[in-house]
């Protein structure tokens, strides 16, 4: 009987440490919605892009997406490199 609640303390602690593995693991969706509305896009030689990341640095400056889009050197280079920072939306 004694095994009996061993393995029952046992499963109760396994069951735990499995629930909080699965809810640290649960992605959090609200966040990604928001952050497709946040996505900043621009279009150039009749093709649309996004950016990629939060923020990058061009030419020892640190840019935004939405900073970069009022500079149209900084976009025209990220084009004409097929830079990761940018993708066709």
């Amino acid at each position: 009987m004694a095994t009996g609640k061993k393995t029952n303390s046992a499963s109760k602690d396994a069951e735990l440490k499995r629930e909080a593995v699965v809810k640290d693991a649960t992605p959090v969706v609200e966040s990604e919605a928001n952050a497709e509305d946040k996505k900043v896009t621009f279009s150039l030689n009749k093709k649309k892009y996004a950016f990629t990341v939060e923020s990058f640095k061009f030419k020892s400056k640190t840019y935004t997406p939405k900073s970069a889009v009022e500079n149209n050197e900084v976009l025209e280079t990220l084009v004409s490199t097929n830079s990761f920072i940018i993708k066709e939306a």
